[in-house]
């Protein structure tokens, strides 16, 4: 994989903010996430690698935008089997993205989303956990019971979370 690639887990989702969507051996949970600088540095604070990839992507976003982050929107978070996060999809209006982790290593890969070649993340990130789920949880390594899901059980809790994830923030 060519994403971005950190030897750390992203910031873990808040349960209290969050949604969850039982789906057979899978869950989905739908968090209406708020970030900025001081959430982060509480999050990776005895993270020192984590930390230091936070802090740089903080300031490339101000450098960038000419503002600090602090941004409020929603993330679709895949659990596997074991109640860890492997899938995470940050749909944020201005910086779509989606993320495979690995949380044994723990690894995070963040891959951008180009909405020119791709279209709404939204309707991307649904097309995708309908066809190519089994997939994009083997490339973050899930364990294997994750990968022995009903698809007719996932296209069923599918159509609660899309309408949780497209209501407003």
């Amino acid at each position: 994989m060519f994403g971005e690639k950190t030897q750390a887990l992203p910031i873990p989702l808040d349960p209290e903010s969050t949604i969850y969507c039982p789906a057979g051996v899978l869950t989905f949970a739908v968090e209406r996430r708020h970030i900025n600088q001081a959430i982060a540095d509480e999050a990776f604070a005895d993270d020192p690698v984590a930390r230091e990839h936070s802090d740089a992507k903080y300031v490339e976003y101000e450098r960038e935008n000419g503002v600090p982050l602090d941004v409020r929107f929603k993330s679709l978070h895949v659990l596997g089997s074991d109640g860890l996060e492997y899938l995470r999809f940050d749909i944020i209006a201005e910086y779509p993205h989606y993320h495979y982790v690995t949380p044994a290593e723990p690894c995070d890969v963040l891959w951008m989303f180009d909405s020119v070649a791709n279209g709404d993340f939204a309707e991307w990130v649904f097309g995708r956990l309908r066809t190519q789920l089994r997939d994009m949880l083997t490339a973050a390594s899930a364990p294997r019971e994750s990968l022995n899901f009903d698809q007719a059980v996932i296209e069923d809790v599918l159509h609660e979370v899309e309408a949780e994830v497209l209501s407003s923030v």
